[in-house]
């Protein structure tokens, strides 16, 4: 199962990137994410994520994922 602390995925790097020069630069683009988005965005601004334990009981399922493509001029 992916996480958000997960360094061998090679795509993470340069989208935390992206959204630190969005939440740096460009403060009137609002960040929102949902489930995955908002640990990854809370983890590239330097909070904390951590997995949840099974005694807990809590049970996440995966339904599926859709690829963003961004295009050449979005910060312009």
């Amino acid at each position: 199962m992916q996480s958000v602390y997960d360094s061998s995925l090679e795509w993470m790097p340069p989208l935390m990137g992206l959204i630190r020069k969005v939440y740096d630069n460009f403060p009137n683009i609002k960040l929102m994410g949902g489930c995955y988005g908002h640990q990854l965005i809370a983890y590239s601004l330097g909070g904390n994520v951590s997995r949840t334990k099974e005694e807990d009981g809590l049970v996440l399922l995966i339904i599926g994922r859709e690829p963003i493509t961004l295009v050449d001029n979005f910060f312009e």
